[in-house]
């Protein structure tokens, strides 16, 4: 392979799905729900919204993790790990990374119970390879 062959080629991101990164992107689709309400609904939505997820605008060094590295590094591929209690927001885990990133990004299912566990983690990791 020449140099300008290796310049050109862009990294794959293996990154595991955080409750940081949830949080963060559950801000930006709560920000995104009151731009798009009215008034009198967007009183009701701020009742209902997870204190935790107050609404916030993405912004750039202020969406967790995965964000921030997705935003700042060009990748060719992003694979998420992800636990089984996030995998109910698949959808919005990409559409949350793609704000960022035109890389390729996958969502992959793990079996993963406790995302604190580092032996579960590397064997999910371990299994994704």
């Amino acid at each position: 392979m020449n140099k300008s062959t290796e310049k050109d080629e862009k990294p794959i991101i293996v990154a595991w799905v955080g409750t940081t990164d949830v949080t963060r992107m559950k801000k930006w689709i709560n920000y995104e729900l009151l731009q798009k309400a009215s008034p009198k609904e967007q009183e009701k939505l701020l009742r209902e919204f997870d204190p935790k997820c107050s609404p916030e605008p993405d912004s750039k060094w202020n969406n967790g993790p995965l964000r921030t590295m997705t935003d700042d590094i060009s990748a060719e591929k992003v694979y998420l790990l992800c636990s089984e209690q996030y995998l109910p927001e698949k959808d919005n885990l990409v559409e949350w990374v793609h704000r960022g990133s035109d890389a390729k990004v996958q969502v992959i299912d793990t079996e993963v119970k406790d995302p604190t566990s580092y032996e579960e983690i590397k064997k999910a990791l371990n299994i994704f390879y």
